[in-house]
C-alpha cells in the first residue's frame, strides 16, 4: 500500500485558521483538546440566537489520479 498523504491537500476556512491560530498562541497545549471539545456548547449558548450559515471549514482534496497509458485489464482475443 502506498501513502499518498504528501498529495492530498488539507484545507482550512480563514475563519477557522483564525480560532486554531488565536486558541494555539493563548490556550496551554495541555488543555486544546479539552477546550476545543467544549466549544460546539458554549457556542450555542453564547450564539445560539443569532442567524447561521451553513460552513465547511475544514476540506481534504485528493488530487485526480494521472492518466494512464496501459491498459489495466487485457482484452479478449477473437481467436
Amino acid at each position: 500500500m502506498s501513502d499518498h498523504r504528501d498529495r492530498v491537500a488539507f484545507e482550512v476556512d480563514e475563519h477557522m485558521k483564525a480560532v486554531l491560530q488565536f486558541m494555539q498562541e493563548n490556550v496551554p497545549t495541555s488543555k486544546l483538546i479539552g477546550v476545543s471539545d467544549s466549544i460546539p456548547q458554549v457556542a450555542r449558548l453564547l450564539w445560539g440566537s443569532f442567524p447561521q450559515e451553513p460552513c465547511c471549514f475544514v476540506t481534504l482534496r485528493s488530487p485526480l489520479p494521472e492518466p494512464s497509458t496501459v491498459c489495466a485489464t487485457p482484452l479478449a482475443s477473437r481467436e
